[in-house]
């Protein structure tokens, strides 16, 4: 959904509704047959800022298996809290 903030507000707006206080995302996933998950930097800001419009707290999993290196993922994760 980066880059379309219209839609992750509709969304985030729709969970807090219906008494929801947090969202998880998925930053990096390696999972097989294309449906691998890659964050970037920009992309959790935006959901980030998103989710605070929202009054939601976003909760962020880093990592979820694979070859990337946590400690790179890390990194960005921290950047932009």
């Amino acid at each position: 959904m980066y880059g379309d903030r219209g839609r992750v507000l509709a969304n985030f707006r729709f969970v807090a509704s219906h008494g929801f206080h947090g969202v998880r995302i998925l930053y990096d996933v390696n999972w097989p047959s294309g449906l691998a998950v890659h964050g970037t930097p920009g992309a959790l800001a935006e959901l980030a800022a998103a989710a605070q419009e929202c009054g939601l707290r976003l909760k962020v999993t880093v990592l979820g298996g694979g070859a990337t290196d946590p400690y790179k993922l890390a990194g960005e994760v921290a950047s932009v809290a």
